[in-house]
């Protein structure tokens, strides 16, 4: 996982932005379905986040 603040180049940007890596989608869909992750998003994240964006990119690396 990487986040950050943004860096205001542009106006209407977010805030800020987590990106997060997973080896395949089977991993990200037990990540979000993961107990302790429903959790997180019950208690805590939907209290102090106002807005969200998902976008979820398939990325291969190139071949050598």
């Amino acid at each position: 996982m990487t986040w950050g603040d943004d860096a205001r180049h542009f106006e209407g940007n977010f805030d800020f932005v987590a990106v997060m890596d997973f080896a395949d989608f089977d991993s990200a869909r037990t990540y979000v379905q993961h107990p302790l992750h429903q959790a997180y998003v019950r208690d805590h994240a939907s209290k102090v986040i106002g807005e969200r964006v998902v976008v979820q990119h398939d990325w291969t690396p190139p071949s050598s």
